[in-house]
């Protein structure tokens, strides 16, 4: 059963080796909240590591060797832990226990409500991808993301001992990485300013928009929230304490939080702070803070080395810089940040953010008897504020110099805390070196993604961790600092905070149809002036996308359409997927075309298929609504097939399993042809399938798919040459081996699809005819050797099939 299974794998992969670690390394503290965390935390970071290293075998990974990973990490732990006597668990007192439950089961409902429901995004799909080439033994797949390799190794993970992959089972992993990325940030802001602090921080985090989304998605973006989390959470722990163990669980976390992407190296400042605050006060942890430190930069480096002698790091690089950093000097994008937060968390939640924040810097500026921190405070707030709404207003020569006024808001407000923290006031202000870690935490990803990255988008969400842990603070001085006004701030927050919940319920946990029905009333309604407009369909990551691919999928399964297709309406690499991971058709006169119906029910048809011969033979509703068309090449025209999702995607989820996106085609033919040592022919597929053994006619078509798998790389960009015929060759085609892929860009190990059309001449006599397939360099059209399995040769080309010819009619 696929829930046991899943479960099973969460408990193997997500608990089991943290857990054994955790209690062989780490005897305190003892607290039964940030172990939870930590036991996770450290279980990915293992798991997701162990797993990069199978991947480097370049051989096909199975279940077994994820249990094999898992059993030898798990079991030293669990021998050594069961030698040892800690001291019992302490769990929280009854207010903290309820404070972490609010958070909790706010946080949970809105990442695992309908998690299942949609399918995979595109940014989804490159990952589960990357994924299933993985498991067939393409090892070089972790370098072909532009992100890191941890996101596309858990789901993998999970998939071989799960079984099967279903968008609920991969997603589920990174929900719960969110949440318990929530409950470290609860469990660090009630350490750095009390419990007041904490449960304002968590319930920021609990339905921040970002958050949220990503917690509900295969994305890189809840592991870092996580790993980098905990990180900072046992480094604060040993700077408070000098307990030297926490810092192997930091090192690690923060070794897998860079092997998930980039991001994570904006917390560097604050975790490099923070170790050098341990290793001036505890002398005695200096030389495990070189050997943890020095292996996760092992761990690091065996990744990001190979990564930059790859190929493909040169086109990254490019992306990066021309397209995510641009070549400007500064960049303003705050009011980018307040519109992105308006989509993802409705409009209440910034200014919510920023007033608790706020309250903070106001309880230091009343604190502060300098006039020099109020000049600059209140200046540097008017400048940003003026930024926010004239953005132009600040360029000087092209330059955005909306990073100054910041600047001086950010060092007036942190000046002011200082000198409240020396006046001794209650919440993050009298907690010591908490002011810098906070600061540091929240001030170098904000500056760094708000003024010198030219497009950052969502990549906005490193700033929120911080952010809230900072308006926690700025909570717990209002509580104990407004005592009178107690019951009117705990009223306006939980109103502001339903308001933001009710919003996210619209956007992410209804069906798309419903979404669509509110969406359709949205606009003349009262909640349209007090949210303003819903984001559009599509347009921001959670979307509840439910277009009915499946079910395209589990009919080519059953061959009842052809899969040499094109789609029209979504990006390519979705319905790929849902494929069973064939590829789109190499000509614009596909077989089938797959047109994507909008939420709006109106259809854009290609011109193409007007012109050409095409039908419709088939339809998918889901929900009762029309969602796609089958439109099919040479089909006669008929009452389309209406195909409902409901039925068809557990068909699909059925079918979903490692091996079936790794094997062949259905009614391929095996034959192991070695061309030279550069390519190996692994099999092919004639359609119609009577092309070798029936009769074709002149005039016919016939489609040749060729399955490759690469052995070597090569600068030749080698050709495929396919006969029917020889001395005279009656049809042909010349084309790279692999549509759209020349064969000097294979890389070893690597297998790709060719298709090839042949058209049978109307000339053409009665007879048998040789259906031939080769290799040859177009500059010296020099042909390769070919052997067969054995290793005999069988001269330059191979026999594919003897095609009976018939006479015309």
């Amino acid at each position: 059963m696929l829930v046991v299974r899943v479960a099973a794998g969460l408990v193997l992969l997500g608990f089991l080796p943290g857990w054994a670690l955790v209690e062989a390394w780490l005897p305190t503290p003892r607290e039964v909240v940030w172990r939870v965390a930590l036991t996770g935390a450290v279980s990915i970071a293992l798991i997701g590591i162990g797993t990069l290293y199978l991947v480097y075998l370049s051989v096909p990974v199975t279940a077994w060797h994820i249990l094999a990973l898992c059993a030898a990490i798990t079991w030293p732990g669990l021998v050594i832990a069961s030698r040892r006597h800690p001291p019992p668990l302490v769990w929280p007192d009854r207010r903290t226990s309820l404070v972490l439950l609010a958070v909790l089961v706010t946080a949970a409902i809105l990442r695992l409500i309908m998690l299942g429901y949609a399918e995979f995004h595109e940014d989804e799909v490159e990952v589960v991808s990357l994924a299933a080439r993985a498991i067939k033994g393409e090892g070089y797949a972790v370098f072909l993301h532009r992100k890191g390799p941890l996101q596309m190794l858990l789901p993998l993970a999970n998939w071989l001992l799960a079984g099967r992959i279903t968008e609920g089972a991969a997603r589920l992993p990174f929900a719960g990485a969110s949440l318990l990325g929530v409950v470290a940030t609860t469990w660090l802001a009630h350490r750095i300013a009390g419990r007041p602090a904490a449960l304002a921080a968590g319930s920021l985090v609990a339905v921040n928009g970002f958050l949220v989304a990503f917690g509900r998605m295969v994305q890189y973006q809840s592991l870092i929230f996580l790993l980098a989390g905990v990180a900072i959470l046992c480094l604060w722990q040993a700077a408070r304490s000098g307990e030297r163990h926490l810092i192997v669980p930091a090192a690690l976390c923060a070794a897998a939080s860079w092997l998930a992407h980039f991001d994570a190296l904006v917390f560097l400042p604050v975790t490099g702070y923070l170790v050098w605050l341990i290793w001036r006060r505890w002398p005695h942890t200096r030389l495990i803070i070189g050997l943890a430190g020095g292996a996760a930069g092992a761990v690091c480096l065996s990744f990001y080395v190979p990564y930059l002698l790859d190929e493909q790091f040169a086109h990254t690089a490019g992306y990066l810089l021309e397209g995510r950093v641009g070549s400007g000097l500064l960049y303003n994008n705050l009011g980018l940040l307040w519109s992105l937060d308006s989509i993802y968390a409705s409009p209440f939640y910034q200014p919510l953010l920023v007033g608790l924040a706020g309250a903070a810097a106001v309880a230091g500026l009343l604190a502060s008897n300098r006039r020099g921190v109020w000049l600059m405070t209140t200046s540097g707030a008017a400048g940003t504020a003026i930024g926010i709404v004239q953005p132009g207003s600040l360029d000087i020569a092209g330059v955005s110099l909306a990073i100054v006024p910041w600047l001086m808001l950010v060092g007036g407000a942190v000046w002011a805390l200082h000198d409240a923290r020396a006046h001794g006031r209650p919440g993050l202000l009298a907690q010591q070196e908490g002011l810098e870690v906070i600061v540091l935490w929240w001030a170098v990803p904000a500056a760094a993604y708000l003024f010198l990255v030219g497009d950052p988008r969502t990549h906005l969400y490193v700033v929120y961790p911080a952010a809230a842990v900072l308006a926690g603070s700025g909570a717990a001085v209002l509580w104990h600092g407004v005592v009178r006004l107690r019951s009117a701030i705990v009223m306006v927050s939980a109103i502001a905070a339903a308001l933001i919940v009710a919003y996210q319920v619209v956007i992410f946990l209804l069906t798309e149809t419903e979404l669509e029905t509110v969406r359709s009333g949205w606009r003349d309604s009262a909640v349209s002036w007090l949210y303003g407009r819903l984001p559009g369909p599509h347009s921001y990551f959670g979307y509840p996308s439910r277009t009915g691919w499946k079910a395209v999928g589990a009919l080519m399964a059953k061959g009842a359409v052809p899969d040499d297709f094109r789609s029209v309406g979504i990006e390519f690499s979705v319905p790929v997927w849902y494929a069973f991971e064939t590829p789109r058709s190499c000509y614009e006169d596909a077989a089938l075309y797959l047109i994507a119906v909008p939420v709006d029910g109106t259809v854009a048809l290609p011109r193409s298929l007007e012109e050409a011969r095409y039908a419709r033979v088939g339809t998918v509703t889901s929900e009762g609504r029309l969602r796609l068309e089958l439109w099919q090449k040479g089909a006669p025209t008929v009452v389309p097939i209406a195909h409902d999702l409901a039925e068809l995607a557990p068909v699909f989820d059925s079918l979903a399993t490692p091996d079936r996106f790794g094997r062949l085609e259905q009614d391929t033919i095996a034959i192991g042809r070695r061309f030279g040592d550069l390519a190996n022919l692994v099999g092919f597929r004639l359609t119609p399938s009577v092309a070798h053994e029936g009769e074709l006619l002149p005039g016919a078509e016939m489609s040749v798919r060729l399955i490759w798998q690469s052995l070597r790389s090569t600068t030749t960009a080698y050709r495929a040459f396919v006969h029917l015929g020889e001395d005279p060759v009656w049809a042909q085609q010349d084309e790279d081996p692999a549509c759209r892929l020349p064969m000097s860009l294979w890389r070893p190990g690597q297998t790709t699809l060719g298709q090839f059309r042949l058209s049978i001449p109307a000339t053409i006599p009665p007879g048998r005819y040789p259906l031939t397939v080769g290799l040859y360099d177009p500059a010296t059209m020099q042909r390769l050797l070919v052997t067969d399995e054995h290793g005999q040769s069988v001269g330059d080309a191979v026999l594919l099939a003897t095609v009976q010819v018939g006479q015309s009619p």
